[in-house]
């Protein structure tokens, strides 16, 4: 998923001055797996969408300031997870407003694929998907980005705005260890799925 060589060929057209191929090839190259946070997030690939088109657009307005003090699949995830947080406090949650300047960017965003999530593919999908809605989105976005991206601490802690990783991780415990006594207690039968879910502690 995540490619040294996607990062490169960003930094090397954003270095050249040419923003819009970086934009482009950061869209295109990050654009499923952002898409898939959101919609296991959100449970609806249509919102998911709508949202990245949000996110998309944060990324062609904001890429001359970007200062590369991080990855850049991380700033993403960044933008992702507050235009997601802006989006759930909007009172009818209206679909995103492409920006005229750039309305190529936001063909690039209605083109991106949402994979399908971990949560959809088992036979445990609906009770998963129950025991991760009790969850805030933020301990959701720890959840994804830990055991589904495989992200570092220190790239989480940067996404969710943390500075101590060990106080990340200390939440990574107490939200796996939350999540299978609700498994226990609600079925006994998703004892081990939940445990194989949770491996990547």
């Amino acid at each position: 998923m995540v490619s040294s060589n996607l990062e490169a060929a960003i930094r090397e057209r954003f270095d050249a001055g040419d923003l819009r191929a970086a934009a482009t090839a950061a869209i295109e190259g990050y654009g499923g797996e952002v898409c898939g946070y959101l919609a296991a997030i959100l449970r609806d690939e249509e919102q998911a969408r709508d949202v990245f088109a949000d996110t998309a657009a944060e990324v062609w307005r904001d890429l001359p300031h970007f200062r590369w003090e991080a990855s850049f699949r991380t700033w993403i995830y960044t933008l992702a997870r507050h235009r997601l947080a802006a989006y759930l406090k909007r009172p009818m949650r209206q679909g995103a407003v492409p920006l005229s300047r750039a309305p190529e960017v936001m063909e690039l965003a209605a083109k991106a694929r949402t994979p399908t999530p971990p949560w959809q593919r088992t036979e445990v999908k609906d009770a998963i998907a129950r025991l991760r809605e009790v969850l805030s989105v933020d301990d959701q976005t720890l959840l994804i980005l830990r055991i589904d991206r495989k992200m570092s601490w220190r790239k989480i802690s940067h996404i969710l705005g943390e500075a101590r990783e060990a106080a990340l991780r200390k939440r990574f415990e107490r939200i796996t260890d939350r999540l299978r006594a609700l498994a226990r207690s609600n079925d006994l039968s998703l004892r081990r799925s939940t445990d194989k879910t949770f491996q990547c502690a």
